[in-house]
């Protein structure tokens, strides 16, 4: 069917573009919920994720917002939609093959060059840095976080290729702590994250 045509696509459209322009009307869920539905849809949006960064982390001409208001589900979900938006950029560069510009590659490297891209390094760093300290700091080492919300976040971290030692050690720690509150899912999800990042 035409995009154009499509009322979810067109709904999907707006509420990015209203996000953009107004990003300060949006309470911290509803500009996750938002981040979160593309990503979980498999829609990519490579100006929503950086304006959206560009907001929440800020730039040269203004301070960002955040992620001081969203709660521990929020900055764990809005880890993982910027780390699924780059598997679906790696996914368009593989599909693509030899019509890109990008070079080929695969795994953890292609995911950071699609972040890079989209985003831009300092505002990912950035935004991942800030949701470590957000996790450690705010939610005690992690310890007031569900067994899910450490292994998503764990899980982005290991897509996107970003190594921050204290926050892996808390992950660690947790798994190994309350592990028998972890689903084989999330034990498996924070276990690979671990082993990918060489934890």
């Amino acid at each position: 069917s035409n995009p154009q045509e499509d009322p979810v696509i067109s709904c999907f459209a707006l509420a990015s573009q209203e996000l953009m322009r107004r990003p300060h009307q949006f309470k911290a869920q509803e500009i996750k919920d938002i981040l979160w539905s593309f990503s979980r849809n498999g829609i990519r949006h490579p100006t929503l994720f950086r304006t959206m960064a560009e907001y929440l982390m800020g730039t040269d001409e203004y301070e960002g917002r955040g992620l001081k208001e969203f709660s521990v589900q929020a900055v764990g979900n809005t880890a993982w939609s910027y780390a699924r938006q780059a598997q679906l950029g790696a996914e368009t560069i593989q599909r693509y093959k030899g019509k890109t510009l990008l070079p080929r590659t695969s795994g953890r490297l292609a995911h950071y060059m699609v972040l890079l891209t989209d985003v831009g390094e300092a505002l990912i760093q950035a935004l991942y840095s800030q949701v470590a300290e957000i996790d450690l700091i705010m939610f005690d080492k992690l310890t007031r976080m569900k067994p899910q919300d450490v292994s998503n976040t764990a899980w982005a971290f290991a897509i996107v290729g970003i190594q921050h030692t204290e926050f892996l050690n808390s992950v660690a720690f947790e798994l190994e702590r309350r592990l028998r509150f972890f689903t084989p899912q999330e034990t498996a999800n924070a276990l690979w994250a671990l082993a990918t990042l060489d934890h």
